[in-house]
């Protein structure tokens, strides 16, 4: 298993982020011949059924990076004229994390196993400006910080578990980053980190991020009901 590091930077929040050391498949009838009476070619959207064991547990993990790199290079090739340079080098740096971690996972599940590479649409979004483009990355950050708390527990391999866990930490560097950017001294605001019972960190369950996801990713169907929630 590929296991990721990055070296140190000497901004601070890149700095921050370095410290933390961690195709769309559609089938369709091709008939031949131009007959009028031949039936109209169909397409069917596929879906993937995570299944109940860590091959299932690293798709969905895989599936969230995915994501993420999407989004990140979708910023990145289309920059809000109101992003600093400052702010550009962290989003960068983010994309290149997410791009680590999705190659390392998409290793560790091997070729046969892994997910295809999906399709995302983002134009929902508000990406045009400083604002929207670091809303919507917190909202992606703090959700995938939340469902790897939630799910990487569940995880019976120990070099699995360990290598997760290494991501799971980046994974809340990075919500912590981007908290910083949009409003200094949030990062452990009560939105984020539970103070009064329950675990340190929200969780999310695989069907409540599967909720949330959806809209983005097009011509596919994730099934995440096999996956471990209790």
């Amino acid at each position: 298993m590929h296991l990721s590091s990055w070296a140190s930077r000497t901004l601070r929040r890149r700095t921050f982020l370095r410290v933390a050391g961690s195709a769309t498949a559609t089938a369709g009838l091709a008939l031949a011949g131009c007959s009028a009476n031949d039936p109209e070619p169909t397409t069917t959207t596929p879906t993937y059924a995570l299944t109940n064991d860590d091959t299932g547990q690293l798709n969905y993990f895989y599936l969230l990076k995915q994501l993420q790199v999407a989004f990140y290079q979708k910023v990145t090739a289309t920059v809000p004229a109101d992003l600093t340079g400052a702010d550009l080098l962290t989003v960068t740096d983010l994309r290149d994390h997410e791009i680590v971690q999705q190659l390392s996972l998409g290793y560790a599940l091997g070729a046969t196993a892994a997910l295809p590479q999906l399709i995302f649409d983002f134009s929902t979004l508000p990406l045009t400006t400083r604002a929207g483009v670091l809303a919507a990355a917190q909202t992606f950050e703090d959700l995938c910080s939340a469902a790897l708390t939630f799910s990487v527990p569940f995880l019976t391999t120990a070099d699995t578990l360990r290598f997760m866990l290494k991501i799971a930490s980046v994974e809340a560097r990075h919500a912590a980053t981007v908290r910083d950017l949009l409003a200094p001294t949030t990062l452990a605001a009560p939105d984020a980190v539970l103070t009064s019972g329950g675990p340190l960190a929200n969780i999310a369950t695989p069907a409540d991020v599967l909720k949330a996801i959806t809209p983005y990713i097009t011509l596919a169907v994730i099934d995440v009901s096999l996956l471990p929630i209790a």
